[in-house]
């Protein structure tokens, strides 16, 4: 078996996105949505609303810290998700920050350094691709 996985780079507004699935209790399958690819994020931050629909709304609701983000200082939740998924790696028990992205935001994802940190990357922009190797 291969460590590496190779899922679809997309661009936008010239800012790395690829495939995220969340696994969504409600219904017991993953639910895909386009997350950043950020090395400055330290945790991997899911929009608050996106956490409540798939079925972690009293987590989002409790736990709550401050936390530098994008926006500036805000209150974050920390939330446990079950599983996520990028490509065919899927991590167990993974904790995230909940909250709420701004309004014009085209991003309701942004995977930080806690799940990137496994793996060595290369960005390929002409193949439209990311490898993501296990270290």
């Amino acid at each position: 078996m291969s460590n590496s996985n190779i899922v679809k780079l997309h661009m936008h507004n010239g800012v790395p996105m690829i495939d995220f699935y969340l696994w969504d209790r409600n219904k017991s399958v993953y639910r895909n949505t386009l997350a950043i690819l950020d090395t400055g994020a330290s945790v991997t931050t899911v929009c608050k609303d996106l956490l409540n629909a798939l079925g972690y709304e009293n987590d989002t609701a409790s736990a709550k810290r401050k936390a530098a983000t994008a926006s500036g200082m805000e209150n974050v939740s920390e939330v446990m998700v079950h599983k996520i998924r990028m490509g065919n790696v899927v991590f167990s028990d993974v904790i995230i920050q909940g909250h709420d992205f701004p309004q014009d935001s085209y991003a309701v994802a942004v995977v930080g350094m806690n799940v990137l940190k496994y793996f060595d990357i290369r960005l390929s922009f002409n193949g439209n691709e990311a490898t993501f190797e296990r270290i």
